[in-house]
């Protein structure tokens, strides 16, 4: 009796742990599953600082508003950082704002030089309907590809000191 006892009690440990093995590998497909799923949440005072702090930015962020259904936000270039990622900063900023979003509707976006004399590069608006089909488009760009996109769909407004940076574009 003592031996049936015994083995009843492995046969349940054994069994538990291939529930919570299964269970927890399903949970995880699952959550892999749902990455590339739309996310709609309200972007609000306790949640936006967290939503720009989450983006895989090349950029730096130095200044985060939002005023009911427009975000803006203030973008630091580095000195050293090509132009074609400034724009996939932008896209990126789209996606996870603009469209992932139940409430905003616009973005406003400066991109600023990082030198002592600082100053405007760019500045970009961004509203709803233009970033309705990016993500599309996005997936097969690359490099020049992407600010071509945006030029189109959004306003984007250069500077001289941008051209002085970047004088292939």
């Amino acid at each position: 009796m003592k031996n049936r006892n015994k083995l009843y009690s492995v046969l349940m440990i054994v069994l538990v742990s291939h529930i919570l093995v299964f269970g927890l590998a399903w949970l995880l497909q699952m959550s892999k599953h749902d990455e590339g799923k739309e996310v709609i949440r309200m972007v609000d005072d306790t949640n936006v600082v967290d939503l720009v702090a989450s983006l895989p930015l090349q950029t730096r962020v130095s200044s985060v508003e939002l005023h009911h259904s427009s975000l803006s936000l203030d973008l630091v270039l580095p000195k050293t950082i090509d132009s074609s990622l400034v724009f996939r900063d932008l896209a990126r900023i789209n996606q996870s704002a603009i469209q992932h979003s139940s409430n905003l509707n616009e973005l406003f976006i400066r991109v600023l030089d990082p030198t002592r004399e600082g100053g405007l590069l760019l500045a970009v608006q961004m509203d709803r309907e233009g970033g309705k089909s990016m993500p599309d488009q996005l997936q097969r760009a690359s490099g020049n590809d992407i600010r071509k996109i945006m030029d189109k769909k959004f306003q984007i407004k250069y500077t001289d000191k941008w051209f002085l940076r970047n004088p292939a574009q």
